[in-house]
């Protein structure tokens, strides 16, 4: 669980890569910053699912815009894309649930996701400011997608969750 917890921490534009034995880890973000198209993929192979059969609820974090400069519009280079990586993540996030799309359906798929804050964006570490307007936004999201996700994904009760680890899996072994 260390090992797991340190790879996907390992946010190369936050911490250094995390080294385990001879291999060094880093989080998956880097190159799927939206996994919907591994679970995807999971779910029709090692499931053997028919794609129909799918339907995903997709939650991102917040999306900023893609704002290009001059610079980078005329010019390009490194120090002119140095800050490019966050427009990379915005992109492949799009090509995956465009691609899922594809798959299923629009019609099996549903992104909720913060909207754009451009002028001041929460940054990944500010627990505080998380805390005090991320509830608001996720009220305001399920104030106007509650429905369809009722519709869609809540329609019936779930059996209750048998825990396999931990205190709960003792207090229910007994």
């Amino acid at each position: 669980m260390l090992t797991v917890a340190m790879a996907t921490a390992a946010a190369p534009s936050y911490f250094p890569l995390y080294k385990s034995g001879k291999r060094f880890f880093a989080d998956g973000g880097v190159w799927a910053n939206n996994p919907v198209m591994i679970g995807l993929v999971d779910a029709l192979v090692c499931y053997g699912l028919e794609r129909r059969q799918v339907h995903i609820l997709s939650l991102g974090t917040g999306d900023t815009e893609i704002r290009f400069t001059e610079n980078q519009i005329v010019h390009g280079g490194l120090v002119d894309w140095y800050e490019i990586i966050s427009s990379a993540m915005h992109l492949q996030s799009q090509n995956a649930m465009g691609q899922a799309g594809l798959l299923i359906g629009r019609d099996q798929l549903l992104r909720l996701n913060a909207p754009p804050m451009p002028d001041d964006p929460i940054a990944l570490d500010d627990y505080n400011r998380s805390k005090s307007e991320l509830p608001t936004i996720a009220a305001q999201l399920v104030s106007e997608h509650g429905q369809e996700m009722q519709r869609r994904f809540f329609f019936e009760e779930a059996a209750p969750y048998k825990a396999f680890y931990g205190p709960r899996a003792l207090i229910e072994a007994e």
